[in-house]
């Protein structure tokens, strides 16, 4: 009787150590939390007429900051 409970105990941590590192592996190709890894989807633009899109916007960033770089960026 006592070796059916250790066969029982060994397949269940042998699930749970699958389970774990399937969950690590994932997190290494995606990120924390499933954050990252999404590709955008690429959409085609089909008409390329600039007379037929008379609306234009220019944005300025002001004050960019990296935490790799020492100072702050200044766009003109």
């Amino acid at each position: 009787m006592g070796n059916i409970s250790a066969i029982v105990i060994c397949a269940v941590l042998v699930v749970i150590a699958v389970i774990a590192v399937k969950s690590y592996a994932k997190k290494l190709t995606s990120g924390c939390c499933g954050a990252g890894g999404d590709v955008p989807k690429r959409i085609k633009v089909t008409d390329r007429d600039i007379q037929q899109y008379p609306y234009t916007t220019m944005l300025h960033v002001d004050d960019m900051t990296c935490k790799n770089l020492s100072g702050v960026w200044k766009m003109p």
